[in-house]
């Protein structure tokens, strides 16, 4: 089996790679669709103008974006790890997301700090939860949720005028409790809504679907694989197809004259 896979890989690479992504290519496309349009385009126009300060946001949430993205790779590569495009992608987004709520109150060098800093702290802490027992495919509390709580923080700290950069301290209070608020709220619900989901249905699949893939052992498909694969992954066997009567190609009959 692990031949056959060898042979997969080599026929389409990059679809089967271990725990990397599906395919890189669209990871990129995705992450550089959500730099372009998905974060700018609400931070530029919150002021429903174009001014000076939509400008201002439109340049911090870049800046903020590209020096999130080569702080991530850098950072991996300090501590001995392979850069990669994914690896590129998730800091690109992480900084994304942490200069949203400050993009039009910071200047340029404040969002590059912004931005170096929150994928630092991201990139330490999905680094921390991959070494525990927790369950998050998508990484979206490493990323998103420390990367959210980063930026929320450093805003009130860089903030034009009512951060403790300008020395006022009612902006960082106001966001302190902020974040006591929203993460009691969060966590008490997705709590709640756990606890109500266990009651119905299993929450953690078996070690053995999960070797096989989860779109296949959940939901008897998958996005890249041949159907022939498929099916023989569903048996519990794997049919190379030159051996499969079914999938293997016919030789041509011969004609007599």
């Amino acid at each position: 089996f692990d031949d056959f896979l060898d042979d997969i890989k080599d026929a389409m690479p990059g679809i089967i790679d271990g725990a990397a992504a599906t395919a890189k290519a669209l990871a990129g496309i995705g992450a550089a669709a959500i730099d372009a349009v998905g974060e700018p385009y609400p931070d530029e126009t919150h002021e429903v103008c174009a001014n000076a300060d939509a400008v201002q946001a439109f340049a911090t949430t870049n800046m903020a974006s590209a020096a999130a993205m080569i702080s991530w790779i850098l950072f991996d590569a300090m501590r001995g790890r392979p850069i990669s495009a994914v690896g590129a992608c998730i800091g690109a987004v992480v900084g994304l997301v942490a200069v949203t709520p400050a993009a039009g109150f910071i200047t340029i060098g404040q969002s590059l700090f912004i931005g170096m800093s929150s994928a630092v702290i991201s990139n330490i802490a999905l680094y921390y939860k991959n070494r525990s027992e927790l369950d998050d495919t998508l990484d979206v509390f490493p990323c998103h949720g420390i990367g959210g709580i980063s930026g929320m923080l450093l805003t009130a700290v860089f903030a034009k005028d009512v951060g403790l950069w300008y020395g006022e301290s009612t902006t960082m209070l106001y966001h302190l409790a902020a974040l006591g608020i929203v993460g009691a709220y969060t966590f008490g619900g997705s709590y709640i809504l756990y606890k109500i989901t266990a009651a119905f249905a299993p929450l953690r699949v078996s070690a053995g679907e999960e070797d096989r893939g989860l779109d296949l052992s959940q939901h008897g498909e998958s996005l890249d694989l041949p159907e022939w694969l498929i099916r023989d992954a569903e048996q519990n066997e794997v049919i190379h197809p030159a051996d499969d009567k079914e999938a293997a190609p016919k030789e041509p009959e011969l004609i007599e004259n």
